[in-house]
């Protein structure tokens, strides 16, 4: 079985049956318009009929589907926008499909692919996952959870020790077994030999899936996601069984992105685990534009090469993948100008997340994600030693040298919008520049925020996490920079903006300031873990009243080397505002307190005298 083929006759689009009969596609009753320019079609899907999908592509790359019935009339142009009856009779379909291709590719221990799937493959990540999602529905009442924290001494035939053993992993030692010995090996869950790993199945940025396969068992997945260096979901679909650790993906999510992926890369799959199956070469991808964010970049990817840089004997690194590098994924620099550790080891493949499966297993490569959660000392020096080359800071190297030698102090103060932030920024910034300049006379006063990705164009910045606005961060930045120098610039007070520079000017500048004022928030990735600045921090009250969650991750020695002092605002001095609550909340704080604060600091760097 193939797609259906699509044939132009006469300004009329047809379509080739199974017969050959050469059908009209008709949109109520009338001829379909030819396809408008840059569109083509890969052909009619027709395993989820009597709902036929006809496949469109662009040059561009994007794609798009339209929703035809048994006479071939266009019942939709938009697959999401699906209505009934039409949408349960899709669904109907879906669970169908769905369901052989969980028996056929996902429980076996080698994939069974015949004709049944063809052209499912032709479909996007974002189309899979949401026929997906309706196919799921018969899976799921079949299907025993179980949580290993509190499970039955026995389920589905499985002992709960086995399979509590089977999810006690510690990821980056498994990794390094990779690294070094070509095998990440688990127990097995039904208590038998330990299995190796199969496949590093690529799920989404921050989810992979690790495939065994053993005689008991058939095929078995360990799920990973988001920082953490352990699994925390098995999954036997032979056995119809769900265990998990606290923490775990909802199974309907694991099943969604499980089936999605089979379906798209069925092939590949059985062609990767056919016998006699080649060595894997491990590689460890970096995180990559769209979701480059610079807190976790240099938390995450650059700790953890960090780590193998010292852990590893040189000749035995895995090669590290960098997507989309035209797009400056590599937010603090190349990765041999950081770590020449890996010169020769890096690749940079001209394709974007959602083709790294396709690449994966195209040459044979064991998918890994290494990630650390420590900076060291070393890592801080080699990103500013880096930074400190970049031949655009040499205007912005003047002016520090001129206000060194007329002796200002300058203070760094982080702008932040969108969420976490202070109510009245600007209201905030004045009291704190009104402050510094009654106590120092003279500064200089650094206004930092985002950077630009690419280059010095400050329209190309990087990713953030919380939720949407309605115009570019970037503008709000502007606004309270120009605000502030009309108010304040003078012969007292000179100020600097770093808003839309490239983070080699963030970080030039933290590294002239004596200390800083921001909110809490991914720039102090810049101000701490990198420059350790000595620093007042203000924040919500969700966020102040948990101590021993992430707030800690800029001043813990767990998570840097030698933290200067850090400073928070007290809990008592801060009001959440009206909207977004909890860890996104926005917040207005005491003045006093702040002044209070930034007195601290004044006095533990050197006083105003």
């Amino acid at each position: 079985m193939a797609l259906l083929e699509i044939v132009t006759e006469d300004d009329r689009i047809l379509v080739r049956q199974r017969d050959g009969r050469l059908v009209v596609l008709h949109n109520q009753g009338e001829p379909a318009l030819p396809l408008m320019d840059g569109w083509s079609s890969d052909g009619v899907l027709d395993c989820f009929a009597p709902i036929y999908l006809v496949v469109l592509r662009h040059v561009r790359g994007a794609r798009a589907y339209w929703l035809l019935d048994e006479s071939m009339g266009r019942v939709s142009i938009d697959l999401y926008l699906t209505k009934d009856p039409f949408l349960d009779t899709l669904r109907r379909q879906a669970i169908a499909v769905f369901g052989r291709l969980h028996d056929a590719v996902v429980a076996p221990a080698l994939p069974e692919v015949g004709e049944a799937f063809d052209g499912l493959d032709r479909l996007d990540d974002e189309a899979l996952r949401w026929l997906a999602e309706l196919g799921v529905d018969g899976l799921l009442p079949g299907i025993t959870e179980i949580a290993v924290s509190d499970g039955e001494e026995c389920v589905a035939g499985f002992r709960l020790a086995d399979l509590k053993r089977t999810l006690a992993n510690d990821l980056r030692a498994q990794y390094r077994q990779v690294i070094v010995g070509g095998e990440m090996v688990c127990a097995a869950p039904d208590g038998g030999d330990p299995c190796a790993a199969e496949l590093g199945m690529v799920m989404a940025d921050r989810t992979t899936v690790y495939r065994f396969s053993n005689a008991a068992c058939g095929a078995f997945y360990l799920t990973t996601k988001d920082y953490y260096d352990r699994t925390f979901s098995l999954y036997i679909p032979g056995a119809r069984l769900y265990a998990s650790n606290p923490h775990a993906l909802p199974l309907r999510l694991v099943l969604v992105r499980l089936l999605a992926h089979a379906a798209s890369q069925f092939r590949r799959l059985r062609a990767v685990l056919s016998p006699p199956r080649k060595p894997m070469r491990a590689a460890n991808f970096v995180a990559d534009y769209p979701n480059v964010h610079i807190g976790h970049v240099l938390w995450n990817d650059l700790t953890g090469l960090d780590e193998l840089s010292r852990t590893i004997p040189a000749g035995l690194l895995p090669e590290v993948v960098v997507l989309n590098a035209e797009q400056e994924s590599e937010a603090f620099g190349r990765i041999e100008r950081l770590f020449p550790e890996f010169e020769g080891r890096v690749s940079r493949p001209p394709i974007e997340w959602s083709d790294a499966a396709a690449h994966i297993y195209d040459n044979n490569l064991f998918f890994m994600r290494y990630m650390g959660m420590h900076i060291s000392g070393d890592l801080r020096r080699r990103v500013l030693s880096l930074a400190a080359e970049d031949g655009r800071l040499d205007a912005d190297r003047k002016i520090a040298a001129r206000l060194s030698a007329e002796g200002r102090p300058c203070v760094l103060l982080g702008l932040r919008f969108g969420n976490r932030t202070l109510e009245d920024q600007l209201g905030f910034l004045c009291h704190v520049i009104e402050h510094l300049s009654a106590r120092y006379g003279s500064l200089a006063v650094v206004l930092d925020g985002m950077n630009s990705r690419i280059g010095s164009d400050p329209s190309t910045q990087y990713g953030v996490f919380g939720p949407r606005t309605s115009e570019p961060l970037l503008f709000s930045e502007l606004r309270i920079v120009l605000a502030l120098r009309a108010r304040f610039e003078s012969k007292a007070v000179t100020i600097i903006s770093t808003v839309g520079s490239p983070l080699s000017c963030s970080l030039f500048w933290g590294q002239q300031c004596r200390f800083f004022v921001a909110p809490w928030g991914a720039a102090l990735a810049k101000y701490r873990w990198l420059c350790n600045l000595p620093g007042f921090v203000v924040s919500n009250t969700n966020n102040l009243a948990a101590p021993l969650s992430d707030m800690r991750i800029y001043h813990d020695p767990e998570f840097m080397e030698g933290p200067t002092d850090l400073v928070f605002i007290a809990l008592e001095h801060v009001v959440d505002a009206p909207g977004e609550a909890g860890f996104y909340a926005n917040f207005s704080v005491d003045q006093a307190a702040v002044s209070n604060g930034i007195d601290r600091l004044i006095e533990a760097t050197g006083g105003a005298g």
